[in-house]
């Protein structure tokens, strides 16, 4: 599996840099200054929900149509979809508009024929709640701050400083906060399947996901491994649509402070405990404070699972590259490496026993309590 990922991306990562090689350097700078155009036009897009209007359509809708259903300018609407169409998204023919194979993972209720879908929520929090914050990517790289700590006009020295990032600034904005649980779930429909493929999941009786959401990927795992009692850790502005989520069990809590009776509970009987896309939201001291909470709380026989992104592992990884500068300016952390993770684990008490690659951009790290 490894090695077929590793083939897709060199693969992928031999015709950029062929076309860079052949294309005039003044074309290929211009194309990566306006990626930000394709990115506004996306968002735009997603936010006018034309992928969910489109979505069962197979014979397309007319762009009037389009239009009405979406509170739209004809004539504007077109030129959107023209731009879009010209890299994959959506097509137009005549006065008549398709989907594509790109365009259909825009769609909040579709599944694409490679599994994925509701890609359009990741799309719509970075085009309306990360956008201010990439722009200050400069600044961030000079001071050391976070963007948020940045627009506040805070400096270095001041004590608010290190407190201020993309958490702090959300707890002030439901709207914000719904977009980004929104996008947590389009994280959760890229990879839920070979997730759920690539580790034993049905061995373990309960599984407690820690900063889980709305329960999304439990949700998941409990189609398929109904057997085991699954419950998600967070703060109660993460649960929502908690009524479709039959089967999953919610508890209010903080993973910084696991110590609290009810959590306590939860963790003492859990033989599985999931860390999806957490780490790398906190710096190194935050992280450890994590994986301690949770090394004082399980049983000595339950297992650790983290899944991340890790940096370093294939050349030219834009994902990993780029996550990585998204999480310095929104929370002064990173994405790490295989080995920067064996060392926060072995700092807070863990064993790292596996690392399973997945056919996704995430890894499976597996750890046990060290004896």
């Amino acid at each position: 599996m490894k090695v077929l990922l590793q083939l897709v991306q060199g693969f992928r990562l031999f015709l950029r840099r062929l076309h860079d090689a052949l294309a005039p350097p003044e074309l290929v700078a211009t194309e990566h200054m306006t990626g930000f155009w394709r990115a506004a036009a996306l968002g735009a897009a997603t936010n006018l929900k034309v992928a969910d209007h489109l979505s069962g359509k197979l014979d397309g809708m007319s762009v009037q149509e389009l239009a009405l259903h979406c509170g739209a300018d004809p004539n504007r609407l077109r030129r959107l979809l023209t731009a879009l169409a010209s890299i994959g998204f959506f097509q137009v023919k005549g006065e008549r508009v398709f989907h594509t194979r790109l365009s259909a993972c825009l769609s909040a209720g579709s599944t694409t024929p490679e599994g994925s879908g509701q890609i359009g929520k990741a799309v719509e929090f970075q085009y309306r709640v990360q956008w201010k914050n990439w722009n200050e990517l400069a600044g961030v790289i000079k001071t050391g701050l976070t963007s948020s700590a940045l627009r506040r006009g805070l400096e270095a020295s001041d004590p608010e400083a290190g407190r201020h990032c993309l958490f702090r600034e959300m707890d002030g904005s439901a709207q914000e906060q719904n977009l980004f649980h929104g996008a947590m779930e389009s994280v959760t429909e890229l990879s839920k399947g070979p997730l759920a493929q690539a580790f034993p999941w049905e061995q373990f009786s309960s599984i407690v996901d820690l900063g889980g959401g709305s329960g999304a990927f439990l949700s998941h795992l409990h189609t398929r491994f109904p057997q085991s009692r699954k419950t998600v850790i967070d703060r109660p502005d993460a649960f929502r649509d908690i009524d479709d989520k039959s089967g999953i069990f919610f508890q209010e809590g903080d993973f910084f402070n696991l110590a609290e009776a009810k959590s306590q509970e939860v963790l003492a009987v859990a033989d599985l405990v999931v860390l999806k896309h957490i780490l790398h939201d906190w710096s190194d001291e935050d992280s450890l404070r994590i994986l301690k909470q949770i090394h004082a709380q399980i049983s000595d026989n339950a297992t650790l699972v983290v899944i991340e992104t890790l940096s370093g592992e294939m050349e030219g990884d834009l994902i990993a590259s780029f996550a990585d500068l998204e999480m310095m300016h929104s929370f002064q952390a990173k994405e790490r490496s295989l080995e920067d993770f064996q060392q926060l684990f072995e700092s807070s008490g863990f064993r790292l026993t596996q690392s399973v690659v997945t056919l996704s951009p995430f890894r499976v790290l597996v750890c046990e309590k060290k004896q």
